[in-house]
C-alpha cells in the first residue's frame, strides 16, 4: 500500500492514518465514506483496497458480537 500511496494521495493518507493508529480508527473509516472519490475507484487497486477495508470492518464487527 505504501507503493500505491505514491500514486494516490488518498491511499497515502489512509496508510498514514493506519500507521498512526495501528488499527482502523474513526478517521480511516470516515475517510473512505466521505472522501471516496479521491480514491479514484475506477482503478482496480483502489477497488481492492476499499473491498478489503469493508470486509475487515465487517469481520471485526461480527467477532466482537460473538464475545
Amino acid at each position: 500500500m505504501n507503493k500505491y500511496g505514491k500514486e494516490n494521495k488518498a491511499v497515502k493518507d489512509y496508510v498514514n492514518n493506519f500507521n498512526i493508529a495501528s488499527d482502523f480508527g474513526p478517521t480511516m473509516i470516515s475517510q473512505v465514506i466521505m472522501n471516496y472519490e479521491a480514491f479514484q475507484i475506477e482503478d482496480i487497486k483502489s477497488k481492492l483496497l476499499i473491498a478489503i477495508h469493508y470486509l475487515t470492518l465487517n469481520d471485526q464487527h461480527w467477532r466482537e458480537e460473538k464475545y
